[in-house]
């Protein structure tokens, strides 16, 4: 299996820096990625990608620049 080197940029409120440089398979889904940092899509991570916010069905790619923020809730 192909490896490949994503880094992480962690901007979670109240959690555990993830920031970082991560060795992963490749291809691997961003919502396996996330699920594997024991993070739930939508409730405790909004995800961007390369500047862009990303769909689950999104396929990381070698050299993506992953930011985590907390999602904005509120009315």
């Amino acid at each position: 299996m192909k490896q490949m080197t994503v880094k992480v940029t962690s901007h979670l409120f109240e959690q555990t820096d993830l920031s970082g440089e991560y060795e992963l398979p490749s291809p691997l889904g961003i919502d396996e990625f996330i699920d594997r940092l024991g993070l739930r899509w939508d409730v405790d991570v909004l995800v961007v990608v390369n500047d862009s916010i990303v769909k689950k069905t999104y396929v990381l790619q070698p050299g993506d620049h992953v930011y985590l923020l907390t999602p904005l809730t509120g009315g």
